[in-house]
């Protein structure tokens, strides 16, 4: 088989994989792969026809199109990500139903981005006289850069469609991705600036997730961790020792998703595994990147027994490295999460150019 042919259709399967990968942190209100797929399609085709249009009539007015830095970031960035909006915007017709919490918005710009650089893949693997080294390398970084630098651009997207405020935000997050879309293509064009090349990718692949838990944090579906053991029906199951009490006995068990959560018998404490502490706070706490290396503490000062015997993610929680079990006392728990869940929206919103206006949603 061609090399081209298996640059085609490794895209297409690399492209379903991440927006199933995607959708992965649209935690709170999923939404359904029917329309993310329709809107990597739609966005796709108008995102590389708007694109198309723009570069004809640039050339009518005799604007020349570098391949060097000034032309990636003057032209061809701001006319790809300007397109990419656009063929969102015009999408909006049968997303808007389901537009309805701000993570939908970055969700739905990665999609159409997704769609714009499954068609560019497509040609570039066409035409190209390249090597399938360079055909493969493109795959592999092009596909989910396209993705990282829009997605910024879907927060404000969802802001205007449905706040209708943070037009601010539209123009600050379209010059980020244009400037993003155009260090990465100038750097490309100059492919000695290998350094500054995986410099790039890191930041904005850093940036998008921090977006995601950002707006994971600001839906308005996101139930407290009080919530949900409160409202859930539990089953009784075999139980996990406590290692405040050091009860074993069978206890009621509630689970969500790889969450696995029990309340002793003897005590007023819930009992868990190791990781499921980990998977609280993702959940509830809307932060996807990995906590153990920043909040993996151990207060060995503490006048608090239990915090000196046992480290703890962030706070309010109680874990046993040896055994790989946890507890927690719910409302000290809860109380944690929301907090940071607030520390979450502050570090963002104390950004300069984060607009007044979305603040307080």
């Amino acid at each position: 088989m061609p090399i081209n042919t298996l640059f085609i259709i490794a895209s297409f399967i690399l492209g379903f994989l991440l927006v199933a990968f995607i959708r992965t942190y649209d935690i709170h209100e999923k939404e359904p792969y029917f329309k993310m797929l329709l809107t990597a399609m739609w966005g796709g085709f108008w995102s590389v026809a708007l694109s198309l249009a723009q570069y004809h009539l640039a050339e009518k007015l005799g604007i020349r199109i570098y391949h060097n830095f000034f032309g990636a970031i003057f032209i061809i960035g701001p006319i790809e990500e300007l397109s990419k909006f656009l063929a969102l915007l015009s999408s909006y017709f049968f997303i808007k139903k389901e537009l309805n919490e701000p993570t939908d918005g970055l969700i739905y710009m990665s999609c159409v981005a997704l769609g714009f650089s499954l068609i560019e893949n497509y040609f570039y693997a066409v035409r190209s006289i390249n090597s399938g080294y360079l055909l493969w390398l493109r795959l592999f970084i092009s596909t989910p850069s396209h993705i990282f630098f829009s997605a910024f651009m879907g927060i404000a997207f969802f802001s205007v469609t449905k706040q209708k405020k943070g037009f601010s935000l539209l123009i600050i997050s379209f010059i980020y991705a244009s400037l993003i879309h155009g260090l990465f293509n100038g750097v490309l064009f100059h492919n000695w600036l290998i350094i500054f090349f995986i410099l790039v990718i890191k930041f904005s692949y850093h940036w998008t997730f921090t977006l995601l838990s950002y707006t994971t944090s600001k839906s308005p579906f996101r139930e407290s961790l009080s919530d949900f053991l409160m409202n859930s029906e539990p089953k009784i199951e075999k139980g996990i020792e406590c290692l405040h009490c050091g009860d074993t006995t069978p206890k009621k068990t509630f689970k969500k998703n790889k969450i696995i959560i029990q309340k002793c018998n003897n005590c007023p404490c819930y009992v868990s595994n190791h990781d499921s502490i980990y998977y609280i706070f993702h959940h509830f706490g809307s932060d996807f990147r990995n906590m153990t290396n920043q909040y993996y503490l151990k207060d060995e000062k503490s006048e608090n027994k239990l915090r000196r015997n046992y480290a703890s993610v962030f706070k309010g929680n109680y874990i046993c490295n040896i055994s790989r079990k946890a507890f927690f006392f719910l409302d000290e728990l809860s109380s944690a999460i929301d907090e940071y869940n607030l520390k979450l929206q502050k570090n963002i919103e104390e950004k300069w150019w984060f607009p007044e206006t979305l603040k307080s949603d």
